[in-house]
Order: C-alpha cells, then structure tokens, then sequence
C-alpha cells in the first residue's frame, strides 16, 4: 500500500535493479517481467529497454528485442552498451551467412544471366525474399515494368527499401515486410506477377520452407 505513494521513476529503477538481479541468478524469465514492470511506469527508461532488449535476446527472441533496443539506442544517442546489444540481437536476427550469399559472384552472374533472359519490358516480377534487394534490382535493370518484393525481416526489409532507393530503383521496386504466404491478393499486391524470382534455398534446399513458399506463390500470386 505505502508503495502506491511513492515516485513510479523509483518504484520503475527499482523493478529494473531487481531484473539485473534475477538476471544475474539466471531466472531470465522472471527478469524480463521485471524489465517490463520498468518499463509500463517509466517508458522512455533506456536502462530497461536495454536490459529487456539483451535477456530477450538471451532466451532466443531477438526479434522481438529489436523494438526496446532500438528504442534504448534512440534515447541514449547511441551508447555503446546499447549499441554492443542491438549488434547481438542483429546477428540473431540476420544470419552471416547473408553476407557471403550476397557476395558470391557465380551466383549473382547466374542469376543476372537468367533474369535477363526471362523479364520482359512490360512485366510485373514477384519476388520472395528479397535480402539487400539485389535480385529485385536485377529484375528492374533489366526491363520490368514494376517489382514487388518480401521480406519477413523488418530489419532485412527496411535495409533493402535504403539501398534499393540510393540505387535509384524506389519507383519501379515495392518492398513489403511479410512472408510471401501472408500476402494477398487486391489487400498488399494490385495485380498478379507475370514472373517469380527467389533466392531462399537453403543448403538442403528445402530448409527455408522453399517448395511450400513456391507452390503457394505459383497458385496466389503468379499469373
């Protein structure tokens, strides 16, 4: 009862020094419901957001991590804590192996090869994954008229929306930050795709939900 009376910026460090406390005694759950306690009377509290973002990060939700660090890099002009923990939960988020796919350059000239050949002036191409936008710029180098593009990843997406718009193609290329399965017809795409392009094969090919993604496209979403 006498706690009600008390500052709520207190009562919310307090929650927070008990999350680093239960943290430090491994009960990461009951930690980050400490954190959000913190969090709920103090929204704007960098040292919660940091915290809830990292033991978030800790117990394999990075994903959902990234909005508190985000948040905690904003307001803390970018501390290096903040900074160390948002990189964490990043390479969780974005595999390296993204980096050496997007830099194997037997793979980006077969590609090129078999987009150029197959787009026409007037298509529509759909693409599944986009990554850093390399294959949907491809598609508008070579002629298409518009491509749509996705990306689950909101962090891949939002990147790939940056670069492909330095690269002068934010006209002609959409990105739209959902699973190709969660797209709809009339809802996020006008019109059906004349041609789909993808590049989520795993090295077991399959791994990534590939033929699934495919055969849903091919029925939905391609003419």
């Amino acid at each position: 009862g006498a706690m009600e009376f008390e500052n709520p910026k207190r009562i919310a460090e307090a929650h927070n020094n008990l999350g680093v406390a239960l943290k430090q005694a491994g009960q990461l759950d009951q930690a980050i419901s400490s954190y959000q306690k913190a969090l709920v009377l103090k929204p704007d509290y960098v040292d919660a957001c940091n915290n809830l973002g990292g033991a978030l990060t800790e117990t394999g939700r990075a994903q959902a991590a990234l909005p508190y660090l985000r948040k905690a890099l904003a307001l803390s002009n970018n501390h290096i804590r903040c900074r160390y923990n948002y990189g964490k939960a990043i390479s969780r988020v974005v595999p390296l192996w993204q980096f050496g796919m997007m830099n194997d350059g037997n793979r980006n000239d077969a590609y090129l090869q078999a987009i150029e050949r197959a787009v026409r002036p007037d298509m529509h191409v759909l693409e599944i994954g986009t990554g850093g936008g390399l294959l949907a710029m491809m598609a508008a180098r070579a002629g298409a008229r518009a491509v749509t593009t996705c990306e689950m990843v909101p962090e891949i997406a939002e990147t790939a929306r940056a670069i492909i718009a330095r690269n002068g193609y934010a006209d002609r290329i959409s990105v739209i930050t959902k699973k190709s399965t969660e797209i709809k017809l009339g809802t996020h795409l006008r019109e059906r795709g004349g041609l789909l392009v993808t590049e989520i094969f795993s090295n077991e090919c399959v791994g990534e939900g590939a033929l699934s993604a495919v055969a849903d496209a091919r029925r939905r979403l391609i003419e």
